[in-house]
């Protein structure tokens, strides 16, 4: 924290009293604003306050996956009838003020308080690709270190215990103004059964709904209670009692097939590695197979393999890598006391370029007494500094007997030379083979096309929406084959078809974008491919939306990996910016993208486009009137399905509330061969 001279604009430490450039003495509005600023950080919480400041105190209503996360003090109703209102403040408020650490530890977001509860969000206001892991790691910290508060808390506080609920849902997260104040607010169903499931939990436990449960069973244990009767449900309610974390070294993704499709020539890459030495950094974006890679080349191995890696909610815990990797080895050497952070005084004295030498020689000869061996560090991305300089060092000291495989999705910055490896996406006949497996039978080349078109080759991607697909009932088998059961999993894009498991990942991705491009990325993911700046300016100018930095906006969403050229590299991709969206503000994005084509949509593509967005728009008797046109359109240039599109969604229409009275009267003269 600093303040600024009233007199000469210099800005020094809050620790001084006075200017030490002009010796103007620091006026006492400056404490008080720094005073002011931490009373702001402590109501709204340092994501709100943040989002809040980068875009003009304004936050737009969105559609959001999010972790609620409920956790109640048992015991407080009896203690608030016995204690006067101040000793019960003093009792409570060092416990709550101990759990909203906790919660802003893992960068999650306290909403509320009641009395004796807290409720906290993770995935609103900012999203993280672990949201759901993060919520139960919050309540496993809590439930942890609540005796230890209790001990510290006056006598009074014994009877206390502390019970937690987490359910993950889509939300609406908003602020929501009133005539005396403004908070930020979600509203859905997760909160709800996020106090159901609390209110099921044992004194010093901790219950999880289904969804919370599917996103973190890799990294949790737990034991399924089955179905829960609870208020407000008809269909008992599952759950699962919260046991322990799994805490390998390396957090993976649980296996979905048992086969690996498409990477001989990375595993062979690997292999060579191996039996000459060096290392080598794999290098490809989230869900692209790092890791299931580096498990299957492991399974080929004859060496003896040392893994470890990192972690989005631990990124700044030291040498997390590389403890992860020693853990099983024995060694009581002063540098791998200082790597795990158990150096006497002694070493912790040392100047840190010392301990840094130190550090390196003991690892690099614990390696070399090991040989020939592998060791493994993953997601580098995730990795604090010293475990980046750790490896560094290494590489120009290892023998050749020892093999260093990292995986990152970036380059890394090092001063040794590392051969890197860049994993491409899966080809259309891998993906065929890959949802072969997972649906246990052969896929038509429809629903593979459209799997690809959506997920771009990803692996991840393409497994949960194959899964998803099956899961809703959009494809089914039948005789070994494998049949799209619905129309609607192919037709129009089914932009709401996005797995909780990749909604978090790529909104994290979408929330780390500046304003200017998250906002035209929610523009074009309603306008479609091919994205045009034009049209996005066009529409932009005519909802009154800030339009001068589009083209910068296009160009950091291709640094970005989200378009390449004017398509999104993952559908999926514009289907989680799609979904975020409001109805009523994609309705008006649409109606605007209808009132903007004429001049910059080719004549022959007009019709069509005027129908998909005249139609998503809600926009009635114009929307029958532009089906009709493009359905004929379609039809004269023999584009089939695209005209059974056309007429279902005319049909329907007329066949609705949408259609002006002439409308739903006229029949429409189709002939569909």
């Amino acid at each position: 924290m600093e303040w600024s001279c009233a007199a000469c604009g210099t800005s020094w430490p809050t620790t001084y009293s006075f200017c030490a450039f002009c010796g103007q003495a620091r006026a006492a509005v400056d404490t008080s604003s720094a005073e002011i600023d931490d009373v702001l950080r402590a109501l709204v919480g340092d994501q709100l306050r943040t989002e809040l400041v980068s875009r003009g105190g304004k936050l737009p209503e969105e559609r959001r996956l999010v972790s609620a996360v409920f956790a109640d003090l048992s015991g407080f109703t009896p203690l608030a009838g016995r204690l006067d209102p101040e000793a019960l403040a003093e009792v409570v408020d060092p416990i709550l003020a101990a759990l909203v650490r906790i919660v802003k530890r893992g960068d999650g977001h306290v909403g509320s308080f009641a009395g004796d509860a807290l409720l906290a969000y993770f995935g609103a206001p900012v999203a993280h690709e672990d949201d759901a892991a993060r919520a139960v790691r919050c309540a496993q910290e809590m439930l942890a270190e609540f005796p230890a508060l209790l001990a510290a808390a006056p006598d009074e506080a014994a009877g206390l215990s502390l019970r937690i609920g987490i359910d993950t849902g889509a939300v609406m997260a908003r602020l929501v103004a009133g005539d005396i104040r403004t908070d930020y607010n979600i509203l859905g169903n997760s909160v709800n059964m996020a106090q159901r499931l609390q209110s099921n939990a044992p004194p010093g436990g901790c219950v999880v709904g289904e969804t919370t449960f599917d996103l973190t069973k890799d990294a949790f244990d737990f034991d399924h209670l089955g179905g829960l009767q609870v208020k407000g449900r008809a269909e008992p309610l599952p759950a699962w009692l919260l046991v322990g974390d799994r805490a390998p070294a390396v957090q993976r993704r649980r296996r979905r097939t048992s086969r690996m499709v498409g990477r001989e020539a990375e595993l062979a890459a690997l292999a060579r590695v191996e039996a000459d030495g060096g290392a080598l950094l794999l290098i490809a974006e989230a869900g692209a197979g790092k890791s299931r890679l580096l498990e299957e080349s492991r399974s080929r191995s004859v060496r003896a393999w040392l893994e470890g890696g990192c972690a989005p909610h631990d990124s700044t815990t030291s040498f997390r890598p590389w403890v992860g990797a020693l853990a099983g080895v024995s060694s009581g050497s002063d540098g791998l006391r200082v790597l795990r952070g158990d150096p006497d005084a002694a070493l912790a004295a040392l100047p840190p370029a010392q301990r840094r030498d130190l550090v390196a020689r003991d690892v690099a000869s614990t390696l070399a007494s090991l040989a020939p061996v592998v060791v493994v560090l993953e997601d580098l991305h995730w990795a604090d500094q010293a475990s980046l300089d750790l490896l560094d060092d290494l590489l120009h000291m290892l023998p050749s007997s020892v093999t260093v495989l990292a995986s990152s999705r970036e380059p890394l910055s090092l001063t040794a030379t590392v051969d890197a490896l860049d994993l491409q996406p899966l080809v259309a006949d891998d993906v065929a083979a890959l949802v072969s497996d997972l649906l246990e039978g052969d896929p038509p080349t429809v629903l593979v096309h459209d799997i690809v078109r959506r997920c771009g080759g990803n692996p991840l991607y393409v497994a949960e929406l194959a899964l998803a697909m099956r899961e809703r009932g959009l494809v089914e088998k039948l005789d070994g084959e494998v049949l799209v059961a619905s129309a609607s999993a192919l037709e129009g894009g089914a932009l709401d078809l996005v797995p909780n498991s990749l909604e978090g990942l790529i909104g994290a991705r979408i929330d780390a974008l500046p304003n200017a491009e998250e906002r035209v990325l929610t523009i074009a993911a309603v306008l479609g491919a091919p994205v045009s700046a034009d049209l996005i300016s066009a529409v932009s100018i005519r909802l009154a939306l800030p339009h001068q930095e589009i083209g910068a906006a296009i160009d950091g969403l291709r640094a970005a990996r989200i378009l390449d050229g004017g398509r999104f590299v993952h559908a999926v991709v514009q289907n989680t910016a799609y979904m975020r969206t409001t109805r009523a503000r994609r309705r008006t994005l649409h109606l605007a993208a209808a009132d903007s084509c004429h001049p910059l949509i080719a004549a022959e593509e007009q019709a069509g486009f005027l129908a998909r967005h005249l139609y998503l728009a809600g926009a009635g008797p114009r929307a029958v009137d532009a089906l009709e046109a493009a359905a004929d359109q379609a039809l004269e240039l023999g584009r089939h399905d695209e005209a059974v599109l056309h007429l279902r969604r005319e049909v329907e229409l007329r066949l609705g509330s949408s259609a002006s009275a002439a409308q739903r009267e006229a029949a429409p003269q189709r002939r569909v061969v």
